[in-house]
């Protein structure tokens, strides 16, 4: 039921506001509206991709284009976001892939448990870099684009997540004891039960209450995304662990793909690029003094997980995870590979 009001809300908001991406008469930039689920911070790397992404048309094209930001779940949840820019309701967002597994799991691959991370539990970026700036992941972006109908222009960045909690978690053996939030995507799920958690779906913007009020006992977000929220608010512990980076994407609608010409297009794909390394940068600087708020101004304890019992805890799940589905196989296959090579 909320999906279809989020979205008959947009098509009302369609119909007075008629899409930005239609060419302007006056000269003015072509606005892309862009969803975006954190609230705007310019020490967000989401924020800071678009701001880039930005700059850079007006570089290239004297500033012909604009992604037009719409941060903190203005336009809707993801899932309603993403049947919009299906319908060409929205024309771009920023956008977590699990949620994409309620239409294709071509992408869960790329959210496998500690699937990034070194030997010291910190994402790697280079191996990120890498992997998703390939031909393999390219080949499972144009896929997942035609099962959804949804232009994928490329992979951003968030370090791994961390979980932030009201109960102690001094080792795995605590975890039963954890209701844990999770995104409402199999792949998550799966990884928290096999660390020991009782997974919660629910959507992120119902975190805050649901904390409040012990519905759950903690969630997995990046630390960034917790200032940013302000979630913060309502946990006393983080934990950090790296165990999944979210696999946060660049969409566009087709409709508003099919607006560009030849020339723009090939703008877009290479703004989408700078955005990427806009999120490496940009997290690279902030994510060090996310930390040090959260512990030295915010009061809250800050532990690490113990990574080898973790990702032991974890092999199970990417075992089945990988038997079952023979993309995710070859999706760790290939990054296993990239890593050793490395």
């Amino acid at each position: 039921m909320k999906r279809s009001v989020a979205l008959i809300i947009l098509i009302g908001l369609f119909a007075v506001n008629p899409a930005a991406a239609a060419p302007s008469q006056s000269g003015a930039a072509r606005k892309f509206r862009t969803s975006m689920p954190s609230t705007y911070d310019e020490a967000h790397g989401y924020t800071q991709a678009i701001l880039h992404m930005n700059a850079y048309f007006k570089e290239k094209l004297a500033g012909a284009l604009e992604f037009e930001l719409y941060p903190g779940g203005q336009l809707g949840d993801e899932r309603s976001v993403f049947e919009a820019i299906q319908m060409g309701l929205i024309d771009a967002a920023v956008f977590n892939s699990p949620v994409l597994s309620g239409y294709t799991n071509l992408l869960d691959g790329f959210d496998l448990p500690y699937l990034w991370v070194n030997e010291d539990g910190v994402v790697d970026t280079e191996l990120h870099f890498a992997v998703v700036e390939s031909e393999f992941a390219r080949g499972y972006l144009d896929e997942a684009e035609k099962v959804t109908g949804v232009r994928m222009l490329g992979f951003l960045f968030t370090p791994g997540r961390d979980f932030f909690l009201n109960k102690p978690l001094n080792s795995l053996a605590d975890a039963p004891s954890i209701k844990l939030r999770s995104m409402q995507a199999e792949i998550h799920m799966t990884t928290f039960r096999a660390m020991g958690f009782v997974p919660m779906p629910l959507a992120y913007g119902e975190v805050y209450q649901a904390m409040n009020i012990g519905v759950v006992d903690g969630f997995d977000d990046g630390v960034m995304g917790v200032v940013t929220s302000r979630t913060y608010e309502v946990c006393k512990l983080v934990v950090k662990s790296g165990h999944a980076t979210a696999s946060p994407m660049l969409i566009m609608s087709r409709k508003a793909w099919g607006s560009l010409d030849d020339e723009e297009q090939a703008m877009v794909m290479e703004a989408a690029k700078v955005a990427l390394q806009a999120c490496y940068d940009t997290y690279a600087v902030s994510v060090p003094k996310a930390y040090d708020f959260l512990e030295n101004e915010i009061g809250l304890e800050i532990r690490t997980i113990d990574h080898a019992e973790a990702i032991e805890a974890c092999r199970p799940a990417i075992d089945e995870l990988c038997s079952n589905n023979p993309d995710f196989k070859a999706i760790y296959d290939y990054v296993t590979q990239v890593k050793a090579s490395m």
